[in-house]
């Protein structure tokens, strides 16, 4: 009899432990993976935490002055910089040869009377490169805020950032997986962006406005240089007398798939809303208001497919 009752007692507990098993063996245990934010107080301590890190790590800058060259750091997991607005990475910085790095919310800040050229930032053979709501601020209009020089970047990102008071905003050729997205261009001498050579590109969500003409007659939104495939320009406002998308002195190199949609382009009085020639692709969907260019707003040729574009005086 007793034996009996030790069987029927042990039932329960059977199949209590099962109800909890994910696969009928092993329990699962859901967990809350915590990171810690580590505090940085000043350059060289941000040095020695990038150099040292591991990946995984959150380093927070205190305001105050820093430098940033990296290099060979191909971190397994995000590690991320970020800081306040006044939290202020000085130009020529560089990230070489790094993998899996998020700077969010710093400053990089220009010198003035600087050659045409010299750049905030200079990424290199970075793979998944994030910059989330950093400002890329000039002083005079003569730097640009990021300037590759050679090599490949792959994943990067830019969400909400600010572009201001530069020559060039964002000149980025042999990008692949690139996005563009809810950023703020403004006070710009030359162009927002210049895109070459890259594919897979998404641009949107952005605002243009306030450009300066004391360098160049008519800025661009987006020039497209030589060698792009795969690239959707959508949901910008782009206002003042600015142009927006084009290729001109860049036509005798295709680009294939270029989408440009639902875009909207307000004081339109440069020579044109889209110029795109030798491309393939399509223009739909686009408001073009208070148009008063001397040339067609939207120009066109190759295999290119355009309809549903609105354009008012």
């Amino acid at each position: 009899m007793k034996k009996l009752l030790l069987g029927l007692l042990a039932l329960p507990a059977l199949a209590s432990a099962q109800l909890i098993c994910k696969d009928g063996s092993t329990p699962y245990l859901p967990t809350t993976p915590t990171t810690s934010v580590i505090a940085i107080a000043n350059d060289a301590a941000m040095d020695a935490a990038l150099n040292n890190a591991k990946g995984g790590e959150v380093f927070q800058l205190a305001d105050g002055n820093y430098s940033l060259s990296l290099a060979n750091k191909p971190y397994p997991v995000e590690v991320t910089l970020q800081g306040s607005a006044n939290a202020v990475i000085s130009a020529f910085a560089s990230a070489s040869n790094v993998s899996n790095l998020t700077i969010k919310g710093v400053t990089f800040k220009g010198k003035a009377a600087q050659p045409q050229g010299t750049y905030l930032l200079k990424p290199e053979n970075t793979v998944n490169l994030k910059l989330i709501g950093v400002h890329f601020m000039g002083i005079d209009q003569t730097m640009t805020g990021v300037y590759p020089k050679t090599g490949t970047n792959v994943g990067t990102v830019f969400d909400g950032v600010e572009v201001a008071n530069l020559y060039d905003g964002l000149t980025l050729g042999s990008f692949k997986n690139l996005v563009v997205r809810n950023s703020d261009f403004h006070g710009l001498g030359a162009d927002s962006m210049k895109v070459w050579n890259s594919s897979n590109v998404l641009i949107e969500k952005n605002h243009v406005h306030d450009a300066n003409h004391a360098y160049l007659a008519h800025p661009d939104f987006v020039q497209l240089q030589s060698g792009n495939s795969n690239v959707t320009i959508q949901d910008n406002l782009i206002e003042g007398a600015t142009q927006g998308i084009d290729n001109f002195g860049f036509s005798a190199s295709p680009q294939t798939n270029i989408v440009v949609r639902r875009n909207t382009h307000i004081q339109a009085n440069y020579p044109n809303f889209v110029g795109l020639f030798n491309v393939t692709g399509s223009i739909t969907d686009n408001v073009v208001k208070q148009g008063t260019g001397g040339y067609p707003l939207i120009r066109y040729s190759g295999g290119i497919s355009v309809s549903n574009n609105t354009i008012t005086k």
